[in-house]
């Protein structure tokens, strides 16, 4: 099938990996597969394992990627598009079985069965186009964990969020012979969350779209304003050879950098040094944004042994940190005025502490409002397809057969049941085969065990996995523990964000006979099972958890993975354990309380009480956060802020060194960000003020001249803008139903519901005629909120002139204009943008004061 040349480099790197992995067993199954399998789908399938994620290598069998082997050769030498891209290219984008961190199951068979017949005759890009209509009819946009479920999970689903819709789509894409990729913002420098969608090689040449968000051409989105905003897009490759501009780091895949597609680009240069003023070589930096309280990586490179690092960025603020052998460094760069570093490395480098503002990139005129609306002739069709997605989704759910299963259980219970059985979308079988089949299990530990999961976990874990947790752990072990501790730490297979999938049977077999009676003991049973577990990150992808069978099936385990993969045995052998969830420490349950394993986490205590500002909904994350200095730089905590109210704002925490951060976000992107040190001290309790580094109102918002708008009310009645904000302040949302920019501001709507109808601002649903108002979500969120009416207007050149003059692109949608009670227009943004619903609350809480 392929080249000799590349065939050679396929063996010698697989041949490497065996070797220096010693994976004797990984080497005798292919030998087995291949007195099976026909040449050309050896020579896929040896190409997969040779440039895989270690993790990969253990946690699927050889009959996993078998289905990517096959449907790959078939591709390469029938499929509609073959012999279009080059081998190297077809291999890693449309061979490759792993896009993100997604699970793997088999998929691309399934799927080229049903799309094939609508791509026959087309184009590579007529078929990206025809595919992309597809995949909105059977997958929309939904928040949701942040574990990834498989393609085929979110296809039977209906939904996901965006990370999962553009590993849905690049699977289906794939399954035909087109090459494609994920490609992402890490996160956004202008507003707050991230971002991902898709890329298509189309002959010769890389184009971008919005994942299940069809349009009538490419290089169309509603995130392309927002991409030419941000300081990083990647796009992962798991052959490190493939691509050329790459951002230097450790382990697979590496990021390819793809941020000069979308946004103009500057290189920075950065010399690490230390106190001395010496080159600091082989050193990971680390180049983040602030995005809602945190500093988030956006790229992380290594210093050469010059101690030089560049990277290609933005053009905008960057926080640049590095830390070795106990020392630390930090420096705020705007990269618009500089593009030469200098980071030095201090004992002391932690402790500083100021107020910044972080710029984000300003806003550039794309030049495609135009285009965007003329695919307005593709609204109905876009609309006919979300309808199909809206009635599977809308079949998936069986009351009948819910209540049935639920009908044996307590009253409470049958309600909470329900419920669960209610988000199970395509899965509520498997849950309800696990509910209704008579065995040994007590009933309230079913109850208890789904009760213990995320939502997520009721849609892809099969009734088998829930029967192995509790018929393999112990019910004499319920008798010693409380029974909230016996639930959530000992019958709860969920440690971290792994998939849940059987493990008591084999590690109980694998430990047969291990008794572990105190901390001593387990400390020591860690050393063992990190001793027998060899970490090789050089080969191994970081967001992946690796399974126990795998870990000890390959040898090999990340560190998070260990980690993981004890807490697991621990459950197992019936002694309660978890990932402390501020920390991601391990702990395990000893005489009424938790107890750190590593003893390195196990330090006197103190304790931090927060002096909040009055009059701020403070929010952990999205306003505020708190980090601890550790192995050279800052880790974040993950507090949770109802135990934090519950303490009277008192955490107690490990002795050391702690940083909080306020950050204020403004309407134009900027963030205004307050840094505090605190030292927590042994037996002590230590004063955080927290307070907004505070911007003047100036800095929050605009003040536009804009035309008055008429529109008619649900009466038949006329009205303008003028009119309607003579008294009051006035957001006006221009809505196209269906379509998934104004899903997602629904959605943020809805969340946010209790906020808004705190407001005295009225928010203005402007729709085009009755029939918009069938729409579900919109009749959801109108009817969830309080204070909003519904207007009706043309979204005719009037429309389109209200978006320029507040230097916005018209026809992207939705379209939203917050005006004062003197008709000007304050705030004003167009399409969809992560966060909206957040700055659109905090503008009114500004106004509402003054």
């Amino acid at each position: 099938m392929f080249s000799k040349e590349f065939n050679k480099k396929i063996i010698d790197r697989l041949d490497y990996r065996i070797e220096e992995l010693k994976l004797t067993l990984l080497k005798e199954e292919l030998d087995r597969v291949a007195e099976r399998e026909d040449s050309d789908v050896m020579e896929a399938l040896y190409y997969l394992y040779a440039f895989m994620p270690l993790s990969d290598i253990g946690d699927y069998t050889t009959d996993t990627f078998l289905d990517f082997a096959r449907q790959g050769a078939f591709l390469f030498k029938e499929g509609e598009f073959k012999g279009k891209a080059d081998e190297e290219i077809f291999a890693e984008y449309v061979l490759g079985a792993r896009i993100n961190n997604e699970d793997i199951s088999e998929n691309r068979s399934f799927f080229y069965k049903e799309v094939s017949d609508l791509i026959k005759g087309k184009s590579m890009k007529e078929a990206v186009i025809e595919l992309n209509y597809w995949c909105s009819s059977k997958v929309t946009y939904r928040t949701t964990n942040n574990r990834t479920a498989s393609p085929i999970t979110v296809y039977n689903n209906t939904y996901g969020r965006c990370g999962e819709e553009s590993t849905f789509a690049v699977s289906v894409f794939r399954s035909v012979g087109i090459p494609s990729r994920q490609v992402y913002v890490p996160l956004w420098s202008h507003c707050d969350d991230n971002h991902a969608w898709v890329e298509v090689w189309c002959d010769g040449s890389w184009y971008f779209l919005g994942a299940c968000e069809p349009e009538d051409e490419l290089n169309q989105g509603w995130f392309l304003n927002a991409s030419k905003r941000a300081m990083m897009v990647h796009a992962r490759c798991y052959n490190p050879e493939l691509e050329k501009d790459v951002n230097a780091g450790v382990g697979i895949p590496v990021a390819v950098n793809a941020l000069s597609t979308y946004a103009p680009t500057r290189e920075i240069t950065v010399k690490l040094v230390n106190e001395a003023g010496e080159a600091v070589p082989d050193t990971r930096v680390y180049f983040k944004v602030i995005n809602y309280s945190l500093p988030g990586d956006i790229a992380v490179t290594c210093t050469d042994k010059s101690g030089i690092t560049k990277l290609k960025t933005g053009s905008g603020s960057l926080i640049i940190s590095a830390g070795s052998r106990g020392s630390y460094g930090e420096i705020l760069v705007d990269t618009g005025n500089t593009t030469t570093v200098e980071l030095k490395l201090s004992k002391e480098g932690y402790r500083e502490k100021n107020t910044f503002v972080m710029r984000a990139p300003g806003l550039l005129n794309s030049g495609t409002g135009e285009n965007q609306v003329k695919s307005g002739s593709s609204d109905e069709r876009k609309k006919k397809e979300a309808k199909k997605r809206a009635d599977k989704e809308e079949g998936l759910f069986d009351k009948e057969a819910a209540i049935k299963a639920v009908e044996g259980f307590k009253e409470d219970d049958r309600k909470a049941l329900l419920d669960i059985l209610s988000k199970s979308c395509s899965n509520q079988t498997e849950l309800q085969k696990f509910l209704t089949e008579v065995n040994e299990i007590p009933a309230e530990w079913k109850v208890e065990l789904l009760k213990s999961l995320a939502p997520k976990d009721y849609q892809d874990t099969a009734a088998y996995t829930l029967f192995e947790h509790c018929l393999y752990t112990d019910i004499n072990i319920c008798e010693k523990y409380p029974v909230d501790i016996f639930y959530k730490y000992v019958l709860c297979p969920r440690v971290s964000n792994e998939k849940i999938i059987p493990f008591r049977k084999y590690l109980l077999e694998k430990f047969k006979g291990t008794k572990l009676s105190d901390i001593d003991e387990i400390r020591e049973f860690f050393c063992k099972v990190d001793s027998e577990l060899e970490e090789k990150p050089e080969f191994e992808y970081a967001s992946l958890i690796s399974t126990a069978y795998g870990a000890y099936w390959s040898g090999y385990a990340s560190a998070r993975s260990k980690r993981v993969i004890f807490i697991q045995i621990l459950r197992s052998l019936g002694i309660p354990a978890r990932l402390n969830p501020n920390d991601d420490s391990m702990e395990v349950y000893l005489n009424n309380e938790f107890v750190a394993i590593e003893v390195s986490k196990e330090s006197p205590k103190g304790k931090l009480e927060f002096e909040f500002a009055k009059d701020v909904h403070w929010s952990y994350y999205e306003n505020f956060s708190l980090s601890k200095f550790t192995d050279n730089e800052y880790a974040p905590l993950s507090l949770d802020m109802e135990d934090v109210k519950n303490t009277n704002n008192i955490v107690e925490l490990s002795i050391g060194t702690y940083r909080l951060l306020t950050s204020n976000r403004l309407p134009n992107g900027n963030i205004f960000v307050k840094s505090v040190i605190v030292d927590v001290k042994e037996g002590k309790t230590s004063k955080l003020p927290v307070s907004f580094y505070e911007a003047k109102i100036s800095d929050m918002l605009s003040d536009y001249p804009i035309r008055n708008i008429s529109f008619e009310n649900k009466n038949a009645e006329k009205t303008s803008i003028q009119e309607l904000t003579k008294a009051d302040n006035g957001i006006f949302i221009w809505l196209n139903a269906k379509a998934e920019p104004t899903e997602h501001i629904l959605n943020e709507l809805f969340d946010k519901k209790e906020l808004f109808n705190r407001l005295k601002t009225k928010i203005y649903f402007v729709v085009k005629n009755e029939k918009e108002l069938e729409d579900a979500n919109i009749k959801r969120v109108s009817e969830a909120l309080v204070n909003k009416e519904i207007l009706f207007e043309a979204f005719d050149t009037e429309t389109g002139r209200l978006a320029r003059e507040l230097y916005l692109e018209p026809g992207l949608y939705p379209l939203i204009c917050m005006v004062n009670k003197e008709g000007k227009g304050v705030y004003g943004t167009a399409g969809y943008n992560v966060g909206t619903a957040d700055m659109l609350l905090k503008i009114c809480g500004y106004l509402e004061e003054e």
